[in-house]
């Protein structure tokens, strides 16, 4: 299940073995939290699914209970490593990178306790007219309204 295949080479989150260097800080069935390799805000965690899905525009209103399960372990994981680090988590940002911007072709969810290191980071997680960047509500709120072709 963890090693898939993408372009002839093993997906980065699908490999447990780098993601255990990074800090796991959270798992279990169905999700992986770990601590970013290159943190760009105070705390900065990323949320995978342990079923490979390569970005948003692959999910469908049947994938809204992952990313609303992907979102409360993401909550719950930046908290306590606030908590940990004695850090402040006033805004959080959760959100993930919309394809071409994503760098990892595996649905991840950001988990960010601002302020951004470097400050310009900021840009890399805020919705824009670029959409390049999108929360998890708005992802949440296009899921819900894609309908649902199960019902009769």
């Amino acid at each position: 299940m963890w090693a898939r295949l993408t372009r002839r080479r093993v997906c980065v989150f699908c490999d447990r073995s780098r993601l255990e260097t990074n800090g796991i800080v959270f798992e279990d069935d169905l999700v992986m939290a770990f601590r970013d390799k290159n943190p760009r805000a105070s705390v900065h965690l990323l949320v995978v699914p342990k079923v490979h899905v390569n970005n948003t525009t692959k999910l469908t209103s049947q994938d809204a209970a992952l990313v609303e399960h992907m979102w409360k372990v993401g909550k719950d994981a930046l908290n306590q490593e606030c908590a940990r680090l004695e850090i402040k988590c006033a805004t959080p940002v959760f959100g993930f990178h919309q394809p071409p911007f994503n760098s990892v072709e595996h649905l991840h969810l950001h988990c960010l306790a601002p302020p951004y290191e470097p400050a310009w980071n900021a840009y890399r997680y805020m919705q824009s007219k670029l959409h390049h960047f999108i929360s998890v509500e708005t992802l949440l709120e296009r899921l819900q309204s894609i309908p649902s072709h199960d019902n009769p």
